[in-house]
């Protein structure tokens, strides 16, 4: 384990940290994981794992550091969603994951997404399998984690 020191998107300074298992490099942000929202005047905390066993590749989308100071984070077989089996590539494989919880009867359904493009990824199937109300968070850029809550 070290402390990576460098800055976030959110903030001038930020440090995390970089792990290994297995002999594989892992980022893991904790900070960004827990975060501590606002939504219509009322504190809500949310518990996140976008940023839990990451890649460099992953993490470089909002932080940055100097990544010659640390060893390279190229490990995937920890990571979060690698584990739990809800990292997408595809809107097909998106589209079959979100279904199937769906059927599971799950309420609170996320995955991570390693190629989100809002034109391709259509979320109107989501109203044929679930009919009632839902909310829906998507990724801020070409990766990251997509939240369905059914009502």
């Amino acid at each position: 384990n070290q402390i990576v020191i460098g800055s976030s998107s959110t903030s001038a300074a930020h440090a995390w940290n970089i792990v290994r298992i297995d002999n594989d490099w892992y980022m893991v942000d904790l900070t960004y994981d827990d975060p501590i929202l606002e939504q219509d005047g009322k504190r809500v905390e949310v518990l996140s794992h976008e940023y839990f066993n990451v890649t460099d590749s992953m993490l470089q989308k909002d932080h940055t550091w100097i990544s010659s100071n640390y060893p390279s984070a190229t490990g995937t077989k920890f990571n979060y969603y690698v584990i739990n089996k809800n990292l997408v590539n595809s809107y097909s494989e998106f589209k079959n994951y979100i279904i199937s919880q769906i059927k599971a009867g799950k309420k609170e359904i996320n995955c991570y997404i390693t190629n989100y493009d809002a034109s391709k990824y259509d979320l109107s199937f989501i109203h044929k399998y679930y009919p009632n109300s839902y909310l829906y968070s998507t990724p801020n850029s070409s990766s990251g984690v997509f939240t369905l809550t059914l009502k």
